[in-house]
């Protein structure tokens, strides 16, 4: 528990998975705008389908075969996800502020697009059971499963190394390009601020961490993927698991 709470996460917009519209809502592949309390933001519609998750390093021929994979990302494996709704973007220090009602000690510059952090698991369950009183709707995390697949763009995937392409400074701010200032120090950024994937979603790879529910982390019950703003460009990689967090164990 200390491990995971040492780093700077986020929940994202990932942290806000949408299950489901309301009850009766019937998946119809069009995103959701929703409001709370004069703060909007938008769920994109992720059609379901089956893909290879994880990655491999010991086959240069074999499924998902990337050199920068670790133990931790394998074996790879088959897995279908129905149709879901997730963030468009990162949860922003403003619309935590609005379904909270508190205000962030380190509402930044341009808070209003700038995604929350610091933000331990607990903090995330209370602003869901918060979101879904504000508006009567169902919000939860995504499993990794459903993380993993929106990151690859679903259906639309290129098989890209990070969500949305190969270059990865064309999608994430990571540890080789998030520094600000004259001092150079790491920074998150703007929400909004580099390419989408092919869903549509942006920093799925770098600027904050994501929380997800992971089935076999029996230990905890969940895990944060897709790297932040500091890492490196291997931690970035859409298969990438930390390292105590092995989803197969």
């Amino acid at each position: 528990m200390i491990m995971i709470m040492k780093k700077i996460f986020l929940i994202l917009s990932v942290l806000i998975l949408f299950v489901s519209c309301r009850k009766d809502t019937v998946f119809n592949g069009e995103g959701i705008y929703c409001n709370v309390n004069g703060v909007g933001f938008y769920m994109v519609a992720v059609e379901g389908g089956t893909y290879y998750m994880g990655a491999q390093s010991s086959d240069p021929y074999g499924i998902n075969y990337d050199e920068d994979a670790s133990s931790y990302e394998s074996p790879v494996k088959s897995v279908t996800v129905d149709d879901f709704y997730i963030g468009e973007i990162e949860v922003t220090q403003k619309l935590w502020e609005a379904v909270m009602d508190v205000k962030l000690e380190y509402y930044d510059y341009d808070g209003n697009n700038m995604p929350v952090y610091e933000i331990y698991y607990s903090d995330c369950v209370d602003f869901i059971n918060k979101l879904n009183e504000l508006t009567g709707l169902e919000f939860r995390l995504p499993t990794e499963e459903e993380w993993e697949y929106a990151a690859r763009g679903g259906n639309k995937s290129q098989g890209y190394k990070y969500s949305g392409s190969d270059k990865i400074d064309k999608v994430a701010w990571y540890g080789e390009n998030s520094a600000m200032g004259e001092d150079e120090i790491y920074s998150i950024r703007m929400t909004k601020s580099k390419t989408p994937n092919e869903l549509g979603l942006f920093d799925m790879s770098g600027n904050v961490e994501e929380y997800c529910i992971s089935k076999s982390n029996t230990y905890y019950g969940y895990v944060a993927r897709g790297g932040n703003y500091s890492d490196a460009a291997s931690d970035c990689r859409i298969t990438s698991v930390e390292e105590y967090t092995n989803r197969y164990t």
